[in-house]
């Protein structure tokens, strides 16, 4: 598909991708690396497949070569958000451990917004699911995340996006 930058407004690019009209640059499409769901509250880096609009299910190709069904939903884009998507609140993925050397990621609530010297902002939050993860106990474990710069995050994809 052929992208171009169509103008940049708020801090968020919007892309024309043919045949689709404007979308923001969060929204993922078909062939796009993303973070994604898999088990146990727990997200791994993938690649998009086909989606299914009437179920709202994308095929996933995980990185170490799993496949898996997951709904839209439960899909973040593996592009750094811009700061004005993120803000108190917000529900986010953030990386926090690994497994078999892939960064594991988890979903998140930011709670605190803070700025360094340079004025960029550090987000600190918890797990949204902290205590139905089943291995809490891995490496690297917390249920809190502390000033983590905003390459640290993500942010879903928009399913609006995706069935418009």
């Amino acid at each position: 598909r052929d992208k171009d930058i169509e103008h940049v407004r708020n801090g968020v690019a919007t892309i024309s991708v043919s045949n689709q009209g404007s979308v923001p640059s969060y929204h993922s499409v078909q062939g796009d690396h993303v973070i994604s769901f898999w088990k146990r509250n727990s997200y791994f880096p993938a690649t998009l497949g086909p989606f299914d609009k009437q179920s709202r299910l994308c095929h996933i190709y995980f990185d170490d070569g799993d496949e898996a069904d997951i709904e839209y939903s439960r899909i973040a884009k593996d592009v750094v958000p811009a700061a004005d998507e993120i803000g108190v609140g917000s529900r986010v993925l953030f990386a926090q451990g690994q497994w078999q050397g892939q960064p594991r990621w988890h979903e998140g609530v930011v709670e605190h917004v803070i700025y360094d010297a340079e004025g960029r902002p550090l987000y600190s939050g918890r797990h949204l699911h902290w205590g139905n993860l089943v291995h809490n106990s891995f490496r690297g474990a917390c249920e809190t995340f502390s000033d983590l710069p905003i390459d640290g995050l993500r942010v879903f994809s928009n399913i609006f996006a995706a069935l418009g």
